[in-house]
């Protein structure tokens, strides 16, 4: 994943990362952050948003794609973790999220 984004913001793609900023363990804070600098390197936009303590991991794309839900962007959520998210392809959804979200 962390190849994927840094790919298209290198073509060129605006690719923002919001992030939770209050984390209870710091070995998982640490864990969750040890690719930023690449991310970062390649034009990837990273914020962390304060308040932020709900399990939810959403995405938009193009105004027109959105995914809403509490899979994590790793192989362990993937492959092992029972997770849900919900995936529309729906522009007045992925609109309204992307007002939703900062820029």
């Amino acid at each position: 994943m962390i190849d994927s984004l840094a790919e298209a913001a290198r073509r060129g793609v605006r690719v923002v990362v919001l992030l939770p900023g209050a984390i209870d363990h710091n070995l998982v804070r640490q864990a969750s952050r040890s690719e930023l600098g690449r991310l970062l390197e390649a034009g990837v936009e990273i914020y962390e948003y304060p308040r932020c303590d709900a399990p939810c991991q959403n995405m938009v794309v193009d105004s027109r794609w959105a995914t809403v839900g509490s899979t994590n962007l790793d192989r362990r959520s993937f492959a092992l973790n029972e997770e849900l998210n919900l995936v529309v392809y729906n522009e007045t959804v992925a609109q309204r999220l992307e007002r939703v979200f900062p820029r």
